[in-house]
């Protein structure tokens, strides 16, 4: 996932529709392989055994509809099927991302006006600057410092990305003024970590910070599917949010929902020499009772048995890798 060197509203409202969208269907149970469970938000504590979940006492209870079985069998069959898949031939080499809103960034600083916002809003702009060069050199550059040669859209290419932003039928607005471009550079979250990538930062006349709009060129890079998975998981296995791996490597933060009803939940993996499969399990003692229709979000860590090194992290609900829109920085 991406992230603007300044702060973007609309960034921070699109991670949280792309978490509650990954996780409104988290109200079953399942077992766990290897898991790390937790019973208050915000805290987390590993299993202590590999086959039933753990209180925060450390007291192991199974949880009811377990199945480590179900589990370890979707978590072969992601495997096998990553294996397969074109992204995997490039998940080491080539550019991969995570998916996300376009890659668009509007003014950290906000509009002057409602009107202004709207307007930017509908796409009503108005190029009247001079015909900006192409993009000087445009490279991936990785944190560890690998680069990656790629193709990058015009600025007026980029501007046109902007028209499209939205439509509003009736609506009275004005034009806004684009009246320059400058190349610049957002960070992203890829297969290969965080990198900075081409992007065009617009002026726009009368708001004191530019809108970024990224650069890249089709066909420069593949994107991770966000659809539905190619066959539906066993019961009580749900998917996760995201993953983030902490300092040395053996440790996953994976961030799961569940329902103010659950009072248990935890996290299973199943580990090869090139993947790790995590999935979701939740516990309602009282899975028949009525329950507020809200979701939580937190992390649940999971420790693994050797570092993750280039080992790619898949969802076992959706048999896709799990998108790191969290990351050290």
């Amino acid at each position: 996932m991406a992230t603007p060197s300044h702060n973007s509203k609309k960034w921070t409202r699109w991670r949280s529709v792309a978490l509650a969208a990954g996780c409104l269907a988290m109200l079953a149970v399942a077992g766990c392989a290897s898991s790390a469970s937790s019973s208050s938000p915000g805290s987390t504590r590993p299993a202590t055994t590999p086959t039933v979940s753990a209180r925060p006492s450390g007291s192991a209870t199974p949880a009811s509809g377990v199945n480590v079985g179900e589990f370890n069998a979707r978590a072969r069959q992601a495997i096998s099927a990553w294996k397969q898949s074109p992204l995997a031939k490039v998940w080491q080499t080539g550019l991969v991302l995570f998916p996300n809103d376009g890659f668009m960034y509007p003014p950290s600083g906000g509009f002057p006006s409602t009107a202004d916002a709207l307007a930017f809003k509908t796409g009503a702009l108005v190029f009247t600057g001079r015909p900006p060069a192409p993009y000087p050199d445009p490279q991936v550059t990785w944190a560890g410092g690998a680069t990656m040669k790629v193709r990058a859209l015009g600025a007026l290419s980029a501007f046109g990305k902007l028209l499209n932003s939205g439509s509003c039928p009736g609506c009275m607005v004005h034009s806004l003024k684009v009246t320059a471009a400058k190349p610049t550079t957002i960070t992203v979250d890829t297969s290969r970590g965080q990198a900075r990538v081409p992007a065009w930062a617009f002026t726009i006349a009368g708001v004191s910070t530019p809108v970024i709009q990224g650069a890249l060129a089709p066909g420069s890079y593949a994107t991770v599917p966000s659809g539905a998975p190619a066959s539906q998981p066993p019961s009580g296995i749900v998917g996760v949010s995201g993953v983030q791996v902490l300092p040395g490597g053996r440790t996953l933060a994976v961030w799961l929902g569940r329902s103010p009803c659950d009072t248990r939940w935890g996290v299973q993996q199943y580990a090869t020499g090139s993947a790790v499969v995590v999935g979701g399990w939740t516990y309602a003692p009282n899975s028949g009772a009525p329950c507020a229709a809200s979701l939580e979000v937190g992390p649940v860590t999971v420790r693994l048995n050797a570092p993750l090194g280039s080992r790619v992290v898949l969802d076992a609900a959706g048999e896709e890798p799990v998108g790191p829109w969290i990351t050290n920085r």
